[in-house]
């Protein structure tokens, strides 16, 4: 049995995949808020749908160049809303079986445990993010005091 489909998206001209189930939406041009529990991860945060959204970056989580924060992907981790900061969905595939691999034990070290599984797209290969292992446990802790405070004095 193969895996449920991919959202793809591009972050610092690597491909990475989601799983289609995790994402709840897909939003562009929302001011962001400054968080109250900064971190070199968590960029700011959203309100959206009458939620605060912290906003999760990427780029500094894999120690790419900083750039605007355009588009943003808001998924599930741990059961938490979270949107993480991309440069733009490139398109959504359903990869066959043997298109997925796991990922080489040397792709997920302690700094990369949020590597899971690598498809292979067109010719390309594409690391699909495991979601449960993105936050460190630091960051899960400081998203949740986040989500305990915006979420009881919601603004804009």
């Amino acid at each position: 049995m193969g895996i449920h489909k991919q959202v793809l998206f591009r972050l610092g001209g690597e491909e990475y995949g989601l799983d289609i189930f995790s994402v709840e939406e897909i939003v562009q041009h929302i001011p962001l808020q400054p968080a109250p529990t900064p971190s070199k991860h968590i960029a700011g945060m959203i309100h959206r749908r009458n939620q605060v959204v912290p906003v999760y970056n990427l780029r500094a989580r894999f120690g790419l160049p900083d750039a605007p924060i355009v588009t943003l992907a808001i998924v599930l981790v741990k059961g938490m809303k979270v949107a993480l900061a991309i440069d733009q969905v490139v398109e959504i595939v359903e990869p066959e079986e043997e298109e997925v691999h796991m990922a080489p034990p040397l792709l997920r070290m302690t700094d990369t445990a949020y590597v899971g599984q690598v498809i292979r797209v067109k010719g390309r290969l594409v690391v699909l993010l495991d979601l449960d292992t993105l936050l460190t446990e630091g960051e899960q802790e400081r998203v949740e005091a986040m989500l305990r405070t915006g979420n009881a004095n919601p603004t804009g």
